[in-house]
């Protein structure tokens, strides 16, 4: 979803502020003594907690206690609240729609939070310091996704603080530092962006662009990296096998993933990623569950049998691109790994039938990749068919698989997906056989 514009989402704030408080008087007047829950009253819930709506019912009558709530407009926030009763029709005439203005400021009020402070709750009486209430922001920001949520923080320095308290809102971003970007930045700037990342509750962090000059800054302005990062992904970087050892002795404590991005940038210099560096690895990151060469096209049989060795927590391996690895590669994997669920051999033109057989031994295995693996044939196939854990497999781009290879797969009762684009030996025919022995798996054409 795009970024929308900070006064677009202040906009959207106060409207949505005064169509859930306007239609508070809508609750008690309509709705009195039906044993259902109205719309606006389960969302004054949410707002306010089962007892507190009553509060949030003395800010309406606080403005006005003779007011008649009128139907909420989404468009602009209106001063009706102000309107004394009796004709309404004709006074309304005379309101002049407005829009609540947010200071971008700290407004100093002395406003009791709902999760600090001695005496007790006060609820907020005025806007302003409803706009500050830590209990109502709270819960007025899971009406907005997590995109949204970053030109929210931008308001004022009370709403960053707010969103930044609560990690669960900043579900489902990753982080990416910019790493062009950060050289130009003050130091202490830096230290505050890292410590942002650590306020939110990030596990995850995205380099993208990073040198080997770039990484005694990150050690030293984000210090509690060690404690927080659980996972590093390097895309588009030109770091070096001694800059990465720099920055994985500062990371070994907690990390679990590390994702390379290879082959996204042909100018990526852990091209030259050597078994030495793996050696390295393996010692520095006992804990890893996740590991990605995807590109690593020096990585060797002796690298991976590094790999097999030292780290038998991994449950992802992807060695996609790796051009050097042979069936010797994995039968070192297939050895050493039982808790690999995931395998991903994408462009290995290496391997063979041959190396396809130790795979199909391993039990844990749960999701194979073997796209465009253009010595794989139906035999290797048959050795696939035993696995009865496999429930993703991706042939696709194989050049020598045949229809009759290729049927035998409706032996995977458990397969739940399936990809067979750009297979030579792919038919119409192929495909209503599939899908008819393996209903509820998903065949990509």
């Amino acid at each position: 979803m795009s970024s929308i514009s900070a006064q677009g989402v202040v906009e959207r704030a106060s409207a949505e502020l005064t169509k859930r408080i306007n239609g508070l008087g809508l609750r008690t007047s309509k709705h009195h003594g039906s044993g259902k829950t109205s719309v606006m009253e389960r969302v004054t819930n949410v707002f306010c907690g089962g007892s507190g709506s009553v509060a949030y019912m003395n800010l309406q009558s606080a403005n006005n206690a003779n007011a008649t709530p009128e139907k909420p407009s989404r468009s602009a926030a209106q001063t009706i609240n102000n309107v004394p009763a009796g004709n309404n029709k004709e006074r309304l005439n005379n309101v002049t729609p407005s829009r609540t203005r947010i200071s971008r400021n700290r407004m100093k009020l002395a406003v009791p939070l709902a999760s600090g402070g001695t005496g007790g709750y006060m609820p907020p009486t005025t806007w302003e310091q409803l706009m500050q209430d830590d209990n109502f922001l709270g819960r007025f920001f899971l009406y907005f996704n997590a995109t949204e949520r970053r030109t929210l923080a931008q308001v004022c320095t009370r709403w960053r603080d707010v969103l930044y308290a609560r990690p669960r809102l900043w579900t489902g971003l990753v982080p990416v530092v910019r790493c062009r970007e950060a050289r130009a930045m003050q130091p202490s700037a830096r230290t505050r962006l890292y410590a942002s990342l650590v306020r939110r509750g990030f596990d995850s962090l995205v380099l993208l662009g990073a040198t080997d000059e770039d990484i005694p800054e990150l050690t030293r302005g984000f210090p509690l990296a060690q404690r927080y990062v659980h996972s590093l992904s390097l895309r588009c970087c030109a770091i070096t096998d001694r800059g990465l050892e720099a920055l994985l002795d500062h990371l070994q404590v907690n990390l679990v993933r590390l994702l390379f991005a290879a082959y996204r940038c042909s100018k990526f210099s852990v091209y030259n990623l050597i078994n030495v560096f793996i050696f390295v690895l393996v010692h520095s990151l006992p804990n890893l569950t996740v590991l990605s060469l995807s590109g690593c096209s020096k990585v060797t049989d002796d690298g991976v049998e590094l790999i097999a060795e030292n780290l038998p927590r991994l449950r992802s391996l992807d060695l996609s691109w790796c051009s050097r690895i042979t069936d010797a590669a994995l039968e070192y994997i297939a050895c050493d790994l039982n808790n690999l669920e995931e395998l991903t051999l994408d462009r290995c033109v290496h391997i063979t039938d041959i190396g396809v057989g130790y795979i199909s031994t391993m039990v844990s295995l749960s999701a194979l990749f073997l796209r465009w693996c253009s010595q794989l044939r139906d035999f290797g196939l048959q050795h696939l068919c035993v696995m009865r854990s496999l429930q993703v497999l991706s042939v696709a781009g194989c050049p020598l698989l045949t229809s009759s290879g290729l049927s035998s797969l409706i032996q995977l009762r458990h397969l739940h997906e399936l990809e067979l684009t750009n297979c030579p030996g792919t038919s119409r025919e192929l495909f209503d056989y599939l899908r008819e022995h393996l209903p509820r798996c998903l065949i990509i054409e």
